[in-house]
């Protein structure tokens, strides 16, 4: 008989990032410290080029003045928008060629493909593009954060109004863009050349900011990031500059990149509870959250993987397929485990794993352990949350941990109370309370909003039946990672160096020049 899922007739089927519900929550630690900082707005450029686009396109209008409040046209802006986008992108694609670098992050590599390599080959190309405008999206949130566009509306469905900061962004635009052919392309039209692009690539290159002839806008992006202007709020800036300055002394003693950097928070955190700055305990609880969620996500891919392979399973079933596997020598060695039984007591097995080797280890590391077949990814799993658990008690007895909505919140209760039963006893309370109840009821809330189905099972009695979709267990990409790419197009860091002579004033302004 073919297998026939209940959904296989959907065209669109969400592969869901957050089919447990428990990933908002170390996203929303991390966001409270990066200010307006997301996943996805990579290079700090945009944040000018986007609010300069705006006010541009409103001057030509006559829009947003006292005397004149009109409804923009966005299908006209987003004309403009793409434009810009394919500017920003030739022009870094030229400096790159120069300099022999390959910028990442950048808006509509793909969407403009060909009409690059054209322009790129010689060619002269016509700035009438069909798809794209993403810079407006990914950096409209960044830039409001910081004060470069207002959160407040002009009377229409998405026109911010400009602020102060937006009108200086312009001055210091306009004193070295007098003349530039390049803008008048952006906001009219016509064909650019590559001679232009290479006559004025540092106007709109995301990897010129740091160069002497950008001077000007970069000293006024960097005064946006760090000085708030009376109607911001003084704690978001205060928390973000915390941020930065753990980010510039990491630097100072080689720790640049974000996953190595949260891993050292979070180890020198558990070794020294009792001494920590708000900065280290909120990066700690960010990374302890995403282990969490990392390791409930693992066991929902061992409990998928059985359902999916018996056509539906009872947890007693998916039990008894994890218990004849064998752990791969590789996550025996990495956990310390000589014996492993799922009839062992947890008290045995927690004091059987290497926790040393858990919490050292930065995520990404964890996440590379081999973890097939699915037994092996559950006792994988159930090894992230009993070292968590241990590992991490004395420092949330001290600081709290608690947040709404966390996996720890029900996963380490669990753990606590059930020391003296076998593993694969509190295994399945783990799984019915902290990953089936949890998938069911964050996915089945997201479809009764219209959102996309992403079940992976679902329940017939005692029994889970299968969907069909497949899943891999991930964490949170950080957004700490781009702000230290921020720092590094603002020349704050070097990608080979580390810091640069820059950051000694930054971090004196910021009070940690002692650190």
């Amino acid at each position: 008989m073919p297998r026939i899922f209940w959904n296989a007739s959907e065209k669109e089927v969400s592969q869901g990032l957050d089919i447990l519900g428990y990933r908002q929550v170390d996203q929303n630690v991390e966001k409270a410290w990066v200010s307006g900082i997301t996943t996805i707005s990579i290079r700090a450029r945009y944040i000018a080029l986007v609010p300069w686009l705006v006010a541009m396109y409103y001057e030509r209008n006559g829009l947003g003045s006292d005397d004149k409040i009109d409804e923009p046209d966005y299908d006209e802006f987003l004309r403009l928008n793409r434009r810009l986008d394919f500017v920003v992108l030739a022009c870094t694609r030229h400096l790159d060629e120069e300099r022999g670098e390959h910028t990442v992050g950048l808006i509509g590599p793909d969407v403009y493909e060909d009409e690059l390599a054209s322009l790129l080959q010689g060619e002269a190309v016509e700035l009438e593009l069909n798809q794209g405008a993403g810079s407006y999206a990914t950096y409209v949130a960044p830039a409001r954060a910081f004060g470069l566009i207002s959160y407040e509306y002009l009377p229409s469905s998405w026109a911010s109004k400009l602020t102060d900061r937006t009108r200086g962004l312009c001055e210091v635009r306009s004193t070295v863009a007098d003349g530039s052919r390049l803008v008048n392309l952006i906001l009219d039209g016509g064909t650019v050349s590559r001679d232009i692009v290479a006559e004025e690539a540092p106007l709109f290159a995301t990897n010129a900011l740091a160069d002497a002839g950008c001077e000007p806008e970069r000293k006024f992006l960097a005064k946006a990031l760090f000085q708030p202007e009376p109607t911001q709020d003084r704690a978001t800036y205060d928390r973000f500059a915390q941020t930065v300055m753990l980010v510039l002394q990491a630097a100072r003693e080689g720790h640049p990149s974000s996953a190595d950097l949260i891993a050292r928070v979070f180890r020198d955190t558990l070794r020294s509870a009792s001494d920590l700055q708000p900065v280290h305990i909120a990066w700690a609880r960010y990374d302890l959250h995403r282990r969490v969620h990392y390791a409930l996500e693992l066991l929902l891919c061992a409990v998928t993987a059985v359902v999916s392979g018996r056509d539906g399973a009872r947890m007693a079933e998916v039990l008894d397929e994890w218990a004849a596997d064998e752990l791969p020598s590789g996550l025996s060695d990495f956990l310390g485990l000589e014996a492993f039984s799922w009839n062992m007591l947890l008290a045995d097995f927690a004091d059987c794993i290497r926790h040393s080797e858990m919490t050292d280890s930065r995520i990404s590391r964890l996440a590379g352990v081999p973890r097939e077949p699915c037994g092996a990814a559950a006792a994988f799993a159930l090894a992230i949350l009993v070292s968590c658990w241990q590992e991490t008690s004395s420092v949330r007895k001290e600081h709290g941990a608690e947040d709404d909505g966390a996996g720890l919140c029900k996963a380490f209760p669990i753990i606590e109370e059930n020391m003296r039963r076998p593993l694969a006893a509190v295994t399945t309370d783990l799984v019915n309370q902290c990953v089936v109840e949890a998938h069911l009821a964050t996915t089945l809330r997201k479809m009764g909003a219209g959102l996309k189905c992403s079940l992976r099972f679902f329940p017939d009695g005692s029994t889970l039946r299968p969907t069909g979709v497949p899943v891999g267990p991930g964490y949170s990409g950080d957004r700490l990672g781009n702000v230290i790419g921020w720092l590094t197009d603002l020349g704050f860091l070097d990608r080979e160096s580390g810091l640069t002579a820059r950051s000694d004033g930054l971090l004196e302004q910021l009070g940690g020049s002692d650190g």
